[in-house]
């Protein structure tokens, strides 16, 4: 009878090795060198499609003007982007092919990392996995610190694990040069760097290290990497502190946040992948305790825990600063994988597991495929699928659409003035846009706007002489082109609000060129000829400032997509110096709503730049759409007041789009 019972602690047969997916390592080696070659045609693809973003125009501008650092980066970027534009020319795709060449070096360096800790055929293994991992194989389609950062963490990973194991001096030296490498290139690379202190306090190897001088040798070649942006920080206020530390984190418990922010890591490395290579981390940690593969794990698991722990508290955290922690923990991905399908218990059972671990190139795949129709659309002015078009988001605009309006009004300036007016907007991320890739040595001068002081981006446009002081000195009494993108929510950010105020003082003779959208709809443009004043006038709020608008939209806002049924709250604000009397909403010029007007809701009273209507504070309305007037499609939505006199005035056209 006894043998037909199986003891409930007794090990669980398993299926065992069935052999190896592909055959001998040469094989293997075409296979990925194949794969390898698609991926980066398909990121060159990419690469030649996509419209320029703000990172890369900032590093651009930024180089063009050779400092030690920058407020809110180390060096190595814009010095990297000044070199190239130099030899290519000022134009976008040189970038990013440089950006792909790291990018299509990171499987190598991953080998490289993954071959002392889990032999050559796993670690081969690895550097295929790379390529299917999103948030290491989507690297080089743009030019962006990402690629770079993770190719020079494998690299120090891979020389550390040598030096560890052989206490070879060149192993430390070489694993020093690569972390001052990846400080040069981002302050992000730092946290790798507290990954191995954990390693050399926590585990028992780790400790013997501190007896050996190449460790001392390899940290002081590591700071060597900071020594310019300390240099540079300490020069002109701390920038990168103020900014990184003071400025941006936006300190708030938030469980909802952190949820959201662990399934996009989870999402961005595969479900399953991230699975294997939590189980590979913690046996590397533990079981593997005291060998150099625990160090390898100790730096993903720090550098992930660090931003992982912070999201909890901090909505600032951006989603792609933990994926630096996904390229150390790639050397365990194959081994877990295997070990996982072979444990299966039937072939049924090895299907169901051989089934959930291709999921993940699979979804590799399909992520490629809707960025790849996401950038298609856009570069073609092509609109979105349903599904596709919350993916996108201001950073994607054409701004070359942009500049033959403000062309324009530099054009009618000249004729006017005879002279060559200056452009001036309002921060640093609207000035970079317009000067790369436009005319090479082109500058715009800014405004000090709000997000230039949180960034202190106003420090280095005031070393370039590109901000609003240098703007007073070097032109006053000149004819100038304003190109001003309009915030969201104007009246109803105190910020904003301020910022306006202290530019109406700078200029008269203030004179509106045209308005500008740029598809898909959601950024605006108020493009002004003016003068600029000798001396700022004062503040008044007797008359409206020609720079602010009379009829205020607040919601709904550009950009906002309505459903047919929608029952939201719409408002906004219309002032004039002979008082409003009414307000209507017009759809596609026809009238289809009338607001209740005279409001003065509290807690979120007008601010008094509106102070010159006579019914001030009470110059806010409300409305809503009846049933039936909103019909699928895109519309125009114009408000329209009526002033005591009779004459109206009206808000700029909106676009809007009802679904």
């Amino acid at each position: 009878m006894d043998g037909d019972f199986v003891a409930w602690d007794a090990p669980r047969p398993v299926l065992g090795a069935r052999g190896r997916l592909v055959g001998e390592h040469k094989a293997l080696l075409r296979a990925a060198l194949v794969l390898l070659a698609v991926m980066t045609a398909w990121k060159l693809y990419i690469a030649c499609t996509y419209h320029v973003l703000w990172d890369e125009a900032h590093f651009a501008v930024s180089g063009a003007h050779p400092d030690l650092a920058y407020p809110d980066i180390p060096p190595a970027y814009p010095w990297l982007a000044r070199g190239v534009t130099a030899i290519f020319g000022w134009r976008v795709l040189p970038l990013r092919v440089v950006a792909l060449v790291f990018a299509t070096a990171i499987p190598f360096a991953v080998h490289f990392m993954a071959e002392p800790v889990v032999g050559k055929r796993n670690a081969l293994w690895a550097a295929i996995l790379s390529l299917a991992v999103p948030a290491v194989a989507m690297n080089g389609t743009i030019f962006y610190p990402e690629s770079a950062l993770q190719l020079l963490l494998a690299v120090m990973c891979g020389c550390l694990v040598r030096a560890v194991a052989s206490q070879g001096l060149k192993w430390w030296i070489l694993a020093g040069c690569a972390a001052a490498l990846g400080m040069l290139v981002h302050y992000r690379f730092i946290i790798p760097g507290l990954g191995v202190l954990v390693f050399l306090g926590a585990d028992p190897l780790g400790r013997t290290q501190w007896r050996t001088k190449g460790l001392y040798i390899c940290a002081a070649i590591a700071v060597t990497g900071l020594v310019p942006s300390l240099i540079y920080n300490a020069v002109n206020g701390w920038p990168a502190i103020q900014f990184h530390i003071l400025n941006r984190p936006q300190y708030a418990f938030s469980l909802n946040y952190f949820v959201g922010f662990a399934a996009t890591q989870i999402f961005m490395a595969g479900f399953v992948f991230f699975a294997a290579m939590a189980v590979g981390a913690r046996n590397s940690m533990v079981t593997a305790r005291g060998t150099p593969s625990a160090l390898v794990a100790y730096v993903g698991v720090v550098t992930f825990a660090f931003y992982l722990l912070q999201a909890l508290v901090n909505k600032k955290i951006m989603p792609h600063w933990p994926w630096l922690a996904f390229v150390p923990l790639l050397a365990f991905l194959p081994g877990v994988l295997i070990t996982y399908v072979d444990q299966a218990a039937n072939r049924r059972d090895r299907g169901f597991r051989s089934a959930l671990v291709a999921l993940g190139p699979i979804v590799t795949l399909g992520a490629a495929a809707g960025f790849s129709i996401i950038a298609y659309a856009q570069a073609h002015g092509m609109p979105l699928p349903q599904g596709l078009s919350t993916v996108t988001n201001s950073k994607s605009e054409d701004w070359s659409l942009l500049v033959p309006d403000v062309e324009h009004a530099a054009a009618v300036v000249r004729a006017r003035s005879g002279k060559d007016p200056v452009w001036v907007t309002n921060g640093h991320a609207q000035a970079v846009h317009l000067e790369f890739p436009g005319q090479p040595g082109s500058k715009v001068y800014t405004l000090d706007s709000p997000d230039d002081i949180a960034t202190r981006f106003v420090v280095a446009r005031h070393r370039w002489g590109l901000d609003r002081t240098a703007l007073v000195r070097d032109h006053s009494g000149e004819d100038v082109v304003l190109v001003l993108q309009a915030p969201e929510f104007l009246y109803h950010e105190a910020e904003h609000v301020a910022f306006y105020k202290q530019v109406c003082t700078l200029f008269s003779d203030v004179r509106r060129d045209r308005t500008t959208i740029l598809p898909p709809g959601q950024m605006r443009f108020d493009i002004y000829s003016a003068r600029v004043r000798a001396a700022p006038d004062a503040p008044t709020t007797s008359q409206p400032c020609p720079l602010l608008p009379q009829v205020y939209i607040g919601r709904p806002a550009l950009g906002d997509r309505l459903d047919v049924d929608d029952k939201g709250h719409f408002f906004g604000m219309a002032a004039d110096p002979h008082g409003v009397t009414k307000v209507d909403i017009l759809l596609d010029g026809k009238v289809v709503a009338h607001a209740r007007y005279g409001l003065d809701p509290q807690g979120a009273r007008a601010p008094d730049v509106l102070k010159y209507d006579p019914g001030y504070p009470n110059v806010q309305y409300d409305f809503d759409f009846a049933k039936g007037t909103l019909t699928a499609g895109r519309h125009t939505l114009t408000v329209v007041a009526t002033r005591k006199d009779g004459a109206t005035i009206s808000s700029e056209p909106q676009p809007l789009v009802v679904q």
